[in-house]
């Protein structure tokens, strides 16, 4: 997968995640306010700057962090199914920074006599670095809710069969 694949699956997956709180009653008003928040246009790798990809990133994590509270503020909502989207999200964020840090270190490589822009690949390669920590951070939280999530479902579902 490349990094272009990475950016239309990610925008694929939070489009469903909006068409998920719109239909579980989030207001298309705030629904297309989060859709503003998150979307920029689409920028090559390599035509990024690094205050464009950390600005992308962060806007990225604050919507998503943004969005799990809804869980709490629509307590019809299914929030196991809402914490889903939002992990199978967080994983393809993180897997788009690894997918640009490799693809940025091969371009390095290949680029070793070429000064000025070797150093503009350098600083987009350290800024994606940090990234795909803040990224990680962030899976890691909704992976342990997650988990959380299916835990107690797969206990209320042994309940129920052994009744």
């Amino acid at each position: 997968m490349t990094f272009d694949d990475a950016c239309q699956k990610e925008a694929l997956i939070f489009q469903d995640i909006l068409n998920f709180l719109e239909e579980s009653g989030v207001s298309r008003q705030t629904v297309l306010s989060l859709q503003e928040q998150s979307s920029s246009a689409f920028i090559p790798l390599l035509q990024l700057q690094p205050a464009q990809a950390t600005q992308m990133i962060h806007a990225k994590i604050d919507t998503l962090s943004f969005i799990q509270r809804y869980s709490r503020v629509y307590p019809y909502m299914n929030a196991q199914t809402l914490v889903a989207k939002l992990f199978d999200s967080y994983s393809i964020l993180s897997e788009k920074c690894h997918i640009a840090r490799q693809q940025l270190n091969r371009k390095i490589e290949a680029l070793k006599d070429n000064v000025p822009f070797l150093a503009k690949l350098q600083g987009l390669k350290k800024v994606f670095e940090e990234c795909l920590k803040l990224s990680n951070i962030s899976f890691y939280k909704i992976r342990t809710l997650k988990n959380v999530y299916e835990g107690t479902s797969g206990s209320s579902n042994a309940n129920i069969e052994t009744m």
